[in-house]
């Protein structure tokens, strides 16, 4: 990863950090006497911003960040950042609610009490105002004559009354606490053990021999400052105890690094299926580096698919498995292949392909392909369902099972989380334990 890809998002959790501050500083400092406090959250809010730049220098760097300090800071202060825009855009609501609600009118004379009480001190000295009943003769009688004046004054237009503040508070209270407490859970989600899903996948031509058959799919792991050596052995434990036929990984093995080449082998180097483990590349594994990414997966005993397939055989029964190259390849003058990848198949066999990205699906099911397997979108990491879920940002398979037009797509939630987005909120990482049917 390059590092003028970090500028933009940079600069944009600057901005919503800015504009938090202010908004912040406009509902808890508005005081004059509050000056030095809202320095020290502006320095605050500018140093978690800096955890931005900070995480990916980790990532270039290979580090590897030890599980207390992921989850007690740095994961926690990232999640701050993701959740940084719904959060200011949710305040500016409650702030313009609390300008207009509630609607009726105050009573005679309040209005310009609240207006004084509720103003900044210091910033506002009350006018003295003259009555007539408090002068003495000669005072009342050289006095000018003049309007009598206005029962209430109308509020300033940011100033607000006692009321309302309060209003505003307590809504700016609990968006704060609803924000803390989703990044809190968002992180816990992201560390815990992956669950397994069982899913049984029909097939056509499915031999009676590989009736049964189990596929486990690993995808995006990221192994690098998130996604350490300790974290990817607690992924292959997992993995272990399934004692699967097929091992798949779909992709995104390394984030941002070579160096993350090393810790990966260690951690999956004895995780095998029992009919064999294979790897395809994703967009990350360019990031951090092709020929690393290569020497990763194959130093764990894993067999690389790129634009090609390999037959698997049990018993009498025989089908093929084949895996494309990530889009990215078109930068070095390489391509996308589907039907190289399946070339080897016979006709009579099922055929399944490994394809990192969901936006693959319909070209790898033109070729031919009756079951497609990917990965790429972590789910959206936010999501009430698949519907409901951020990454139908990117493309409208999310994750799970999908079938059209005889073909069928299975999207993995992903195991890892990348460095601006640490949280995982309804997308728990996931192992997928794909049984095969025959029909």
């Amino acid at each position: 990863m390059h590092a003028f890809r970090l500028i933009p998002a940079l600069v944009l959790f600057f901005l919503v950090q800015l504009g938090l501050h202010r908004v912040l500083c406009s509902i808890f400092l508005f005081r004059a006497d509050q000056a030095r406090a809202r320095r020290w959250l502006g320095w605050l809010m500018g140093a978690a911003t800096m955890m931005l730049p900070v995480q990916f220098a980790a990532i270039h760097a290979g580090a590897q960040i030890t599980a207390p300090l992921r989850w007690s800071l740095v994961e926690p202060l990232l999640g701050w950042l993701l959740f940084g825009l719904p959060l200011l855009l949710s305040l500016v609501a409650a702030r313009a609610l609390a300008r207009r609600w509630p609607r009726r009118q105050a009573a005679p004379g309040a209005a310009a009490r609240d207006s004084l009480s509720a103003a900044p001190q210091g910033l506002i000295e009350p006018a003295a105002v003259l009555r007539p009943d408090r002068l003495g003769p000669a005072e009342a009688a050289a006095a000018p004559e003049s309007e009598p004046a206005p029962l209430a004054a109308p509020l300033a237009p940011d100033v607000l009354s006692p009321r309302r503040r309060a209003f505003l508070a307590r809504s700016a209270q609990l968006l704060l606490g609803g924000t803390a407490l989703a990044v809190g859970r968002g992180v816990r989600e992201a560390e815990q053990v992956p669950q397994v899903s069982r899913v049984e996948i029909p097939l056509r031509n499915l031999h009676p021999d590989l009736d049964g058959l189990t596929v486990l799919q690993l995808s995006d792991i990221h192994s690098g400052a998130l996604i350490t050596e300790e974290r990817m052995r607690e992924f292959a434990a997992a993995a272990a105890a399934l004692q699967a036929d097929l091992i798949v990984f779909t992709g995104d093995l390394l984030d941002g690094s070579a160096r993350a080449s090393g810790p990966y082998t260690r951690a999956f180097e004895s995780l095998h299926g029992k009919l064999g483990t294979f790897a395809i590349l994703g967009n990350h594994d360019y990031y951090a580096g092709e020929h690393a990414a290569i020497r990763a997966l194959r130093d764990a005993g894993q067999t690389l698919l790129r634009n090609s397939g390999q037959r698997v055989v049990r018993g009498r029964g025989s089908l093929w498995l084949g895996g494309v190259d990530d889009p990215l390849i078109r930068d070095a003058g390489g391509e996308v292949d589907p039907v190289r990848a399946l070339a080897g198949a016979y006709p009579e066999e099922a055929r399944i392909l490994l394809a990192h990205r969901p936006g693959l699906f319909e070209l790898c099911a033109a070729a031919g392909a009756q079951l497609v397997l990917s990965g790429h979108t972590h789910g959206g990491q936010l999501a009430l369902s698949p519907t409901l879920s951020a990454a139908r940002l990117i493309g409208k398979h999310t994750y799970g099972r999908y079938d059209e037009d005889g073909a069928q797509l299975y999207v993995h939630r992903g195991m890892g989380i990348v460095g601006a987005a640490p949280v995982r909120l309804g997308v728990p990482p996931e192992l997928a334990l794909l049984t095969l049917r025959r029909v």
